[in-house]
């Protein structure tokens, strides 16, 4: 379970120093719109929504604690008020987990998500 941090830890240090340009083909592309969302989606929806719904939270008060941390998270990192529309996305992401339990279909939606704004 330690790649999630790990992966996690990559893609914020390249959305702090702002060291990319998006093209199609770069790597930093192929981070933002596959990495970073394995990463998040691990650490987010599988350790800490997870956490919170084994702690007996109802799903939807777990579902929008965990959806405010990634959107503040989002809003420190990129320091851009655009980020915070992220909270809408992450509440459906959080809300097809908590009903199906899948981090797969979770996590093509959030690389999907990210293709479709990049």
């Amino acid at each position: 379970m330690l790649i999630a941090p790990a992966l996690l830890f990559l893609s914020f240090k390249i959305y702090l120093y702002h060291s990319f340009i998006i093209t199609a083909f770069s790597l930093n592309s192929l981070i933002i719109l596959a990495l970073s969302p394995i990463a998040e989606e691990l650490f987010f929806r599988g350790v800490l929504l997870e956490f919170l719904l084994q702690k007996r939270l109802k799903s939807l008060t777990a579902n929008i604690l965990v959806s405010l941390l990634f959107t503040v998270l989002h809003l420190v990192i990129r320091d851009d008020l655009f980020y915070g529309l992220v909270f809408f996305p992450s509440l459906i992401l959080g809300w097809h987990y908590c009903k199906f339990r899948a981090m797969l279909p979770v996590v093509i939606a959030h690389s999907a998500y990210n293709f479709s704004i990049y």
